[in-house]
């Protein structure tokens, strides 16, 4: 199975990159292999991308405020903005989307 994997920022705690840092290692660590995509909240094209990605779609972090949501399989957020401990959320986050996977 092709896993695709998206992430936007934690405003004010993380980028996109080090939220797919930590993606990655969890992902690594659970031997599951996937591609990884930063999106940003750019407005109504920005998940147009989604459409040209074969695989199944997930979406990772803080709070999802995109347009289209069925393009994804599965969307998982951890919380909305101002996070007391954003990556502990996103570990646990990430934790849940392993299990999804794996089943």
């Amino acid at each position: 199975m092709k896993v695709n994997i998206y992430s936007d920022k934690f405003s004010g705690t993380l980028t996109a990159s080090e939220v797919l840092a930590e993606i990655k290692t969890i992902f690594r660590n659970a031997s599951i292999q996937a591609s990884y995509f930063p999106v940003t909240d750019g407005g109504e094209d920005s998940t147009e991308i989604l459409k040209h990605v074969e695989g199944e779609k997930y979406f990772l972090g803080g709070q999802y405020d995109y347009i289209d949501d069925n393009d994804f399989n599965g969307i998982f957020e951890c919380g909305p903005k101002g996070l007391a401990n954003p990556k502990v959320e996103l570990r646990n986050s990430a934790r849940k989307l392993v299990k999804q996977i794996s089943i």
